[in-house]
């Protein structure tokens, strides 16, 4: 006991140090992981309760090999015993590229046979079906023969007989990444969630994803002691705080936002301590009950000094964690790395060298190399969006540090991986609108053009690619206007053409889709502030009427929850989001509007769709997750599940559907998508979609809750979640290996997402497959996006108080059941000032009022509110000299929202 408190300070003073500067940590890129706090290292610690061998390698002719791969046995190495197993494979299995069934239609590799490149295995099959129920953990060891190629992924599966797959089961492959060269590797995968009971074989197999020039490609793995065994294993499904765990942000909170952990089991106490193991802090432990279960929290919202700290309750401490207000400069700086990991056609030192030289674009008879931007996930393949939402993100968080006058060296990494992204985005125009879309790559090619590697792809025109384009562009040509003019106007020129093209793509603008709508108006008002000709601002007007077309405004059915999107202007499928998400496409383009379009006579239009959006979709549909509170995925009606007419998929889907939270007979809502396949799950690319969409709609409305709100998702993702583990690799405690076969486990990376497959609640199982544990650009870019807004907001905002220019606006409503609300305002100050009201969905008794103050006289006005459509929420906006700073909002409805919170 002397030693542990000996050691401790030690221990603090290092994880102080890496908080405080958190934006500097390791500042060459990549960035090594710190190995000790992940997933795999608190795996190796767990006692073995029981195991049984499976293989010893010591007899052979049991295993079989499949494809190219090569197998034997081998006395040079043994992890036990005498001998192991030895696999060897090439990387590429060239007469498999050339089948005919992989190419496409004009002739180059599309890996259509399998989606994938190629894959050897080496397959242990069961003459009798093997019952492993008792068992809950693979552990076996691989030894990885030294090469020049620096990526070493294997996949395990585990295949039993009777098993029946359906858009609902776990994934029975699970990849085991970055193991090391020159020695043994333990590889473990814990399985509780699999069916094991007559099992009929188990596999290795080596995904054959390429090789670039100049690495080898012969990989050899010696395989030996394959085991089951029994442990704890860790908690995967549900709602309730995994045992012995703490949820709270691994990354640490600022002075002034809310703090609250919660713990599984504990005393009724719980204490702060510091370094010395001195209590700075103590509370009361709050339990709480509702429609998922019963918890215990912690809140420590008042404490707000710096340091490093740790919760104590009961005989359970956290792992520390820093209070500052700098805590999302690390998470920003590796998100940034895993920006430069997935960089495409450059060398990235231990991961890849420079890549895909023959990998091409066309349109007519022009053909030129497209490689560059940014892979898109664990695979390798590429398109323009995933770039272009990378780069605004980034162009985001620059903005926020330059207002700061950030000192470290961060905004000049963001202003390197910005310019990486813009050379891509104008190397791959082909003019007029034509871009590439989106091109499957799933190897390391040879670089050279006119093999069976090659991968080509005809360029697209779509307008809200064009407008996403446009509008980075736009905003990067702003940015670099004085450091690098010749870049700046180069992408002045490529937003105007690219803007252009997007409009001239129709005839009229009269309908139109979300995503063209939201990124039309954005480009638009960029274009506007770059160019100041009236005409950009003319068309973003016209685009943000357009986006209030595909909004939802109503209580349909008498539902409580509204503010949500359809997938165009027609109201014809309400967006559902089961992979991309582009929630925050049409806040971002609200947010703006209002910001730079004051005067028009649809800025209160714009304005309530926020209102709305954010109060009746965003804020009181978390409340059917609460205490967690993720963001909703969607409201779904019986009639959209029903049209499904696979026999075999439908149950699936109404199983799903029941398991929402009951709105009426006919509409439910889902913290979850309803998933109608097997392959593409995961939430938190979605959900963090959401986060960003709500910071711009909270900013927008000086909204102190909506704020706390969006923290509590990007503190979900950093480790405040059931399971207690940080979803982002390499930032906070217990971070999973992600599915990253082509490449490795990179800092910074984030899943596709948390999963559900029962009762519209987390699973996170062990199984590292695609698509949910996938890492991917999409999340890390709406968590970058997210946190450039929140973190630029102080959550320590008093609501309904706004004060400007020694002039102070409060306000007290009641609202009456037949429709009247009497909004009393209590205004402070000195001097002639004026008061307008701008009302949707109501009428006020009057619109504009010019009032006198004088020092210590209060003055009080009434307002009267008259609701015109109580299906529909209303929203009044008061504001004082027509300053945002002195902004009242008046925001209500006449529905119940009860039903979201009962059990």
């Amino acid at each position: 006991m002397k030693r542990f408190y000996f050691l401790f300070p030690l221990l603090f003073s290092c994880f102080f140090s890496f908080a405080q500067n958190g934006a500097k940590e390791n500042s060459a890129f990549p960035l090594a992981v710190d190995e000790q706090h992940s997933l795999m290292a608190a795996w190796e610690k767990k006692p073995v309760l029981d195991s049984k061998l499976v293989d010893d390698m010591e007899t052979q002719g049991k295993w079989k090999v499949t494809s190219i791969g090569q197998m034997s046995y081998t006395k040079d190495r043994a992890k036990d015993g005498k001998q192991s197993l030895r696999f060897s494979t090439s990387m590429r299995d060239t007469a498999y590229l050339a089948l005919p069934g992989n190419k496409n239609k004009w002739g180059s590799q599309f890996f259509n046979i399998s989606g994938q490149a190629g894959a050897a295995s080496v397959q242990l099959p069961f003459e009798t079906p093997q019952d492993w129920s008792k068992y809950n953990r693979i552990s076996f060891w691989v030894y990885v023969h030294p090469t020049s190629l620096p990526r070493h992924n294997i996949n395990l599966r585990i295949s039993n007989e009777g098993t029946v797959s359906t858009i609902l089961s776990s994934a029975r492959s699970h990849y085991a990444n970055d193991l090391k060269p020159g020695m043994w590797n333990h590889v473990i995968f814990e399985m509780p969630h699999l069916e094991r009971d007559k099992v009929t074989q188990f596999a290795v197999t080596r995904e054959l994803t390429g090789n670039n020039p100049g690495e080898d490609e012969i990989v050899t793995y010696d395989i030996d002691n394959l085991e089951i065994q029994k442990v704890e294993t860790d908690q995967y499904e549900g709602w309730n705080v995994a045992p012995g765990k703490f949820t709270f942000s691994h990354i640490g909170y600022r002075p002034n936002d809310a703090k609250i952990a919660m713990i599984g089991v504990g005393g009724d106490k719980f204490e702060l301590i510091d370094p010395q193991n001195k209590v700075v802090f103590s509370g009361n432990v709050k339990a709480i009950t509702g429609k998922n279960g019963a918890f215990n929290q912690l809140d420590f919202t008042d404490f707000k000094t710096s340091g490093i700290y740790r919760i104590r309750c009961g005989s359970q401490t956290s792992n520390p964690f820093p209070i500052n207000d700098n805590v999302w400069l690390g998470p920003i700086t590796k998100g940034l790395n895993f920006y430069f990991c997935e960089r495409c056609g450059y060398e990235v030192p231990g991961l890849h060298k420079a890549c895909h030289m023959d990998w091409q674009g066309f349109r007519g008879d022009v053909k030129k190399v497209i490689n560059g931007g940014y892979h898109d996930a664990g695979d390798l393949s590429q398109g323009i969006w995933r770039t272009s939402m990378a780069t605004y993100a980034m162009l985001n968080n620059l903005d926020v540090l330059q207002e700061r006058n950030d000192q470290s060296d961060l905004p000049e990494k963001l202003q390197s991986e910005i310019v990486w992204g813009l050379q891509y985005l104008l190397k791959t125009r082909f003019g007029d609108g034509y871009h590439i879309h989106w091109c499957r790559m799933r190897m390391f090619t040879d670089n050279l053009i006119g093999t069976v590697d090659d991968v080509l792809i005809p360029a697209e025109n779509l307008a809200w690619e064009n407008f996403l384009a446009a509008a980075v562009e736009s905003k990067a040509a702003k940015v670099f206007e004085k450091s690098d003019p010749n870049l700046a106007r180069q992408l002045r020129a490529a937003a105007i053409d690219d803007w252009q093209a997007g409009v001239a793509s129709r005839q009229n603008w009269e309908e139109a889709t979300y995503e063209e709508t939201s990124w039309g108006a954005t480009s638009s008002l960029l274009l506007a502030k770059l160019t100041g000709e009236e005409k950009y601002r003319k068309q973003a007007a016209e685009f943000g009427n357009l986006i209030i077309k595909c909004q939802e405004q109503s209580f349909v059915q008498g539902i409580p929850i509204t503010g949500y999107f359809y997938s165009n202007t027609q109201h014809q499928q309400v967006i559902h989001n089961k992979h991309s998400a582009f929630e925050e496409a049409a806040m971002i383009a609200l947010a703006m509007l209002c910001k730079d379009l004051p005067e028009n006579q649809n800025w209160i239009h714009w304005y309530s769709s926020a209102v709305l959006y954010s109060e009746y979709f965003m804020k009181r549909g978390s409340k059917i997750s609460a205490p967690y509170n993720l963001l909703p995925n969607s409201v779904w009606t019986k009639a959209e599940v029903m049209e499904d007419k696979d026999e075999k998929r439908l149950p699936m889907l109404l199983k799903q559907f029941n398991e929402g939270t009951r709105l009426n007979d006919e509409y439910v809502l889902r913290t979850f998508p309803i998933w109608n396949d097997n392959l593409f799950h995961g939430n938190t690319n979605i959900q963090l979609s959401g986060a960003w969409a709500l910071a711009e709609a909270s900013k927008l409305r000086k909204d102190p809750e909506g704020m706390k709100l969006v923290g509590k998702q990007l503190e979900w993702v950093m480790g405040a979640n059931p399971f207690g583990q940080s979803l982002m690799y390499g930032s906070g405690y217990d971070f999973p290996p992600q599915f990253a076969y082509c490449l490795k486990d990179i800092v910074g990376s984030l899943p596709v997402g948390m999963d559900s497959r029962a009762g519209d609640m987390p699973y996170w199982p062990a199984t590292n497959s695609a698509t949910y544990k996938e890492m991917w650009m999409e999340p890390v870019s709406r968590f970058m996006g997210a946190v450039s807004v929140y973190s630029s907001e102080d959550q320590l905002v008093i609501p309904e108080q706004n004060s400007a220019e020694n002039v102070q606006l409060a306000t007290e409503t009641v609202q009456s059941a037949n429709g009247d609300v009497t909004v009393t305002m209590t205004i402070k100050g000195t001097g002639k000032h004026q008061i307008d009201i701008k009302a949707f969905n109501t009428k006020a008794n009057f619109e504009s009022k010019p009032i006198s103050l004088s020092a210590g006289k209060p003055e009080k006005i009434q307002l009267m509110l008259k609701v015109a459509d109580k299906a529909i929420p209303y929203v009044a906006v008061i504001s004082v000299d027509q300053n945002p700073a002195l902004r009242n909002e008046i925001v209500g409805a006449y529905s119940d929202d009860s039903i979201l919170s009962k059990k």
